[in-house]
């Protein structure tokens, strides 16, 4: 809240502020994302290679995965799309009611 009336006691237009918060928070998304997304697949790797969980009285002794690189770009899309749309609407809804 203070960030947006400092900027605009500033002389920053409300779309140059709504812009630089929106920014912000798609960088915010992407980093969040590729950290999940990093920590995902060395998931998948040692379950692939060490079989961390294991299922007990079946023919397979591990729980079997496969790793595909369509579904890692499909997650990463849905991530940062519903995290970009997320923070794009909370960043205009905050510039208008605080900032007229």
């Amino acid at each position: 809240k203070e960030d947006l009336t400092i900027f605009k006691a500033m002389g920053m237009k409300s779309r140059d502020i709504e812009m630089t918060f929106s920014i912000q928070g798609l960088a915010i998304n992407v980093f969040g994302g590729l950290v999940g997304t990093m920590f995902g697949v060395s998931l998948v790797l040692a379950q692939a290679k060490w079989g961390l969980i294991t299922l007990e009285g079946s023919v397979v002794p591990a729980y079997p995965v496969i790793l595909k690189m369509g579904d890692i770009g499909g997650i990463l899309a849905v991530v940062i799309g519903i995290g970009g749309l997320g923070s794009a609407a909370m960043v205009r809804f905050l510039i208008r009611k605080i900032v007229v």
